[in-house]
């Protein structure tokens, strides 16, 4: 009949610094072996994973009305609004892109491929392949392995099945049906290198693969609308490959918005063509009308109150159009002059401000003495940052002359209006005054001041006109590269500090966690505390047995080795506590949960404890299906308890004397078909009772109570039954049996020995095996 403990984990839910030291010291080393796994597996994800770089660039893009600037202030009503959108779409645009191919010249893909990785070799190497022209498309993503031969370069691919070869000389053009390529190489001792290393090849890229993978990796986002700003993104495995590809898109961007402002010039320019053409035909029939208006009406020479009269209108007139010139040159001067003022747009207006009287002295010198503060500024920007002191000191100054310049702006924007108004008040009066004359004289005068009028408005855009060309005029940009790319000297993947703390976070969330979990289910008595502890009331504790500072292969009997040792010390330290128990005790019977607890060690040391000290002992083996006791005396097994239960050998026929005095001992024999009948029958109890009249003490070593039941009647009949544990060995859970033993069982007076408890001194453990 088999039982056995209850298989049930429990968890430790209170601390316990005995368990965890025991965790610490059985575990140490599965944080160390994890560690090592997870950096191990780390290094080699970052060793053996493609990396990839990314390069960034970050530009401004600013538009500027020279139109307005030059034709005034409110010559066009229309003003065209900037859309970053726009602008984001462009750059991401397979126009640009492929503008960004053809300068790069990107025609194939130049690979080192390796055991494990591949690597673009773009401009990483000595040597390059130069695509004239490619006849045959089908040729595209097909692998050209390239290899060396006496100074030739081999190349190798397959086309529709069949195997090609071709020997090219190195930076000399080659061309076939197919292909015209050359292969540029500086040193033909690096390209045999690599080929000797890895397998290099190249292949020819289809354009619109080559695109697609581009626009794929670009990423173009307007980073802030306010400001204008554009981030450009580019990532690729090849770090040369994604700076040159940035930096390309940006070159090309800027020369395609060149191309826009120089098509947006153009058409202004048309614009003013259109109205001097206009203006032509109508200073032509105004002269046409003043000569046939003379002729017709055979006019004399208009009278000096006419000439004056036409001269006052003409003056004022001009005076009038040289304030309106004036004004708007103040106007176009304000608009530069904000607070973080252009230096270019400020030696710009310079020169517009010349030849005009309100802008003579002193305020073209301020603007001078403006335009070379800004210029020093600059200069000290190159070697120093914002922050500067210099720079602040200088930044003040700017801003206490553009307070200045406003200033006198303002005195001069006042004048010229006043000015204006009277003269066209006076031209006002004269024009009533002129009006009043003779009709033919004032026909006459009318026509010669429209013939003037027109004059000095042909003047005027012919002048705008000559201006707009010599500022290449229209909408241009003035887009600026605020974050220049940069060549990646760092993959962004994978990312070796992200990983590697990755691995430590994972490494010690492992370590930690096996260590908790270890903690948690540790289900191990550890010493004599810990079991007394979780024992019932009604179970005594005998005493612990030292582990032995020897290894043995079987229970041997050791307390005679020495009587002041440990282990002799413990065995009569738990006699004494037997005498306690019952002090006229015949029958001792020992068992255990399962195998390897050490009850056999156990009973052997005691009974030859209790033999020495002149009681007649004689110990039983009674574990008729894993016999030891024979093995402790060194003797053979040939018949025993089961001969003499069966009926087949009588008692004397099986008591062996031993070598220690006093001290006889029972083999348990053969083993038997039916052990649990053999140890329940009542032939078993009739032995038992012819022992004790013959001993002072039988001692019985039964088999394991966990396992199988059959020693619980021997355990109940006994004088002193034993239990016996082992530290860091027997479990918690053991203890469900001892209940079950007292409450179910009914054995009162059970008594528990700890075996195998580690003392302060260096033991051994004893090892046993079931």
């Amino acid at each position: 009949m088999s039982t056995g403990p209850i298989k049930k984990r429990v968890l430790n839910k209170e601390f316990n610094p005995l368990i965890l030291e025991e965790i610490l010291k059985r575990h140490w080393r599965a944080p160390i072996f994890y560690s090592t796994i997870f950096l191990i597996f780390a290094y080699l994800y970052i060793r053996y994973s493609v990396p990839i770089y990314q390069t960034k660039a970050l530009v401004q893009v600013v538009e500027e009305n020279k139109t307005r600037d030059i034709l005034g202030k409110d010559a066009l009503n229309v003003e065209k609004a900037l859309n970053l959108n726009q602008e984001v779409e462009l750059l991401r645009s397979e126009l640009l892109i492929n503008k960004v191919i053809e300068k790069l010249g990107i025609h194939t893909n130049l690979y080192s491929k390796g055991t494990i990785l591949t690597q673009n070799l773009y401009r990483e190497t000595g040597f390059s392949l130069m695509v004239y022209s490619l006849n045959d498309s089908s040729l595209c993503g097909t692998e050209m392995h390239v290899s060396v031969e006496n100074d030739l370069i081999l190349i190798d691919y397959e086309k529709s099945g069949a195997k090609n070869k071709l020997k090219l000389k190195p930076n000399s053009r080659f061309k076939n049906p197919q292909f015209d390529i050359m292969f540029k190489v500086k040193n033909i001792d690096e390209l045999k290198e690599h080929c000797a290393e890895n397998e290099v090849y190249f292949e020819f890229i289809q354009r619109e693969k080559l695109i697609e993978e581009i626009k794929e990796k670009l990423t173009v986002i307007a980073v802030n609308p306010e400001a204008k700003t554009i981030e450009i993104t580019y990532e690729n495995s090849n770090a040369k490959l994604s700076y040159d590809i940035t930096k390309t898109l940006i070159e090309q961007y800027l020369f395609f918005q060149e191309e826009m402002n120089i098509k947006n010039a153009k058409k202004t320019i048309d614009f003013i063509d259109y109205q001097l053409d206009s203006l032509s035909r109508v200073l032509e029939i105004s002269k046409e009308d003043l000569a046939n208006f003379q002729k017709r009406e055979r006019l004399p020479n208009i009278e000096k109150i006419g000439d004056n009269l036409s001269e006052n209108l003409t003056n004022y007139s001009k005076v009038i159009l040289e304030l309106e010139e004036e004004l708007s040159t103040l106007y176009l001067v304000q608009g530069k002059l904000t607070s973080n003022p252009n230096r270019l747009d400020i030696y710009k207006v310079i020169p517009e401000m010349i030849g005009k009287k309100s802008f003579e002295g002193a305020v073209i010198r301020q603007i001078e003495e403006l335009n070379d503060l800004l210029e020093k500024k600059e200069e000290l920007l190159k070697d120093v940052t914002l922050e500067n002191e210099a720079i602040k000191r200088i930044e003040i100054k700017i801003q206490n002359k553009i307070s200045n310049i406003r200033r006198s702006m303002k005195v001069i924007e006042d004048r010229i209006k006043s000015d204006k108004l009277i003269y066209s008040r006076k031209l006002g009066e004269t024009e009533q005054e002129y009006f009043n004359l003779p009709t033919k004289s004032m026909e006459l005068q009318r026509l010669q001041y429209i013939q003037d009028l027109n004059n000095k408005y042909f003047t005027l855009f012919t002048e705008k006109k000559v201006a707009l060309e010599l500022s290449n005029a229209g909408y241009s940009s003035s887009t600026r590269v605020l974050t220049p790319p940069k060549v990646p000297t760092s993959p962004i993947s994978p990312r070796t500090n992200l990983i590697y703390g990755l691995a430590l976070v994972l490494c010690i969330f492992c370590g930690l966690s096996i260590m908790i979990w270890r903690y948690l289910t540790y289900n191990d008595i550890i010493n004599s505390n810990d079991l007394q502890n979780i024992l019932p009331p009604q179970v005594s504790f005998l005493g612990i047995v030292p582990l032995h500072k020897k290894k043995m292969k079987f229970s041997q009997i050791v307390v005679n080795e020495s009587s002041k040792s440990r282990m002799a010390e413990a065995i009569r330290t738990i006699r004494s506590n037997m005498s306690f128990v019952k002090k006229d005790a015949k029958v001792i019977a020992i068992s255990s949960s399962i195998s390897g607890e050490g009850k056999t060690f156990v009973m052997l040391n005691l009974a030859g404890l209790i033999a020495a000290n002149g009681k007649r002992t004689i110990l039983i083996d009674l574990d008729l299906r894993k016999p030891k006791v024979h093995v402790g005396f060194n003797a053979e097994n040939i018949i025993g308890m089961s001969n003499v239960i069966s009926g087949l050998n009588i008692l004397d026929e099986v008591i062996n004397k031993s070598e220690f005095p006093n001290l006889d001992f029972i083999s348990a024999g053969p083993n038997p078909p039916n052990p649990s009948e053999l140890i329940q029958s009542d032939k078993l109890k009739e032995i038992i009772e012819e022992l004790k009249k013959r001993y002072d003490i039988v001692m019985i070593d039964n088999p394991p109570v966990g396992i199988v039941s059959d020693g619980v009647e021997i355990l109940a009949n006994a004088d002193i039954p034993i239990y016996v544990f082992k530290a860091n060995y027997s479990q918690r859970i053991f203890i469900q049996r001892v209940e079950e033993l007292v409450k179910v069982q009914k054995i009162e007076n059970l008594n528990v020995i700890l075996n195998g408890v580690k003392t302060g001194r260096s033991f051994y453990g004893y090892g046993y095996g079931y």
